[in-house]
């Protein structure tokens, strides 16, 4: 399978919570085998302006390889695996929808209008805008730069940094939950 570059938003969340949420897509190219192999070394790191915090996300990734028993090789060309990552953030508007009847004495009654059957009244839209942050890791092999494996996670920034961080670092989690071990030469 040929790199063919990044995916990009992998669905959108819904709006108006008071913690960040997460989405998370991993993809395993058909006939990836990965056993045998136990270095990585980085190709491409976010970029320093990223809203996630380039150390954060790299120290992240870093931690999960590691846990995996995955080594950090000091250049692409001596690893096994060449690992790449990339954010990105757009603003998601969202509209809810509300409908009222205001005070009536049963479905479809107003008061004062003689007990005669009026339609609900007109629906209040209120819009408003939200804030999603989406972090691609593609890891490649690096000498036929086919690409083997690739995840995204798409969280909703939230304007608590705490309540972003602790969404981050729980998709990075459970990006490379999957993720196989390193294999033992």
């Amino acid at each position: 399978m040929r790199s063919s570059g990044y995916l990009l938003a992998c669905g959108l969340l819904t709006a108006c919570t008071s913690t960040p949420r997460e989405m998370i897509k991993t993809e395993v190219a058909p006939g990836a085998d990965l056993s045998g192999l136990r270095s990585y070394a980085w190709s491409g790191k976010p970029p320093l302006d990223n809203p996630f915090g380039r150390e954060r996300v790299v120290d992240d990734i870093d931690a999960q390889l590691r846990a995996k028993g995955w080594i950090e090789a000091a250049d692409v060309e001596v690893a096994d695996l060449s690992i790449s990552a990339k954010v990105d953030t757009r603003m998601k508007p969202s509209t809810n929808t509300f409908y009222s009847q205001g005070a009536t004495r049963g479905w479809g009654l107003r008061p004062y209008t003689s007990g005669r059957i009026d339609s609900p009244a007109s629906p209040r839209m209120k819009e408003h805008v939200d804030k999603v942050g989406t972090l691609t890791v593609a890891i490649f092999n690096p000498r036929s730069h086919d690409e083997v494996w690739q995840a995204t996670v798409v969280v909703e920034v939230s304007e608590s940094q705490e309540r972003t961080n602790s969404a981050v670092d729980s998709g990075i989690v459970k990006l490379f939950s999957g993720f196989p071990s390193a294999g033992r030469h």
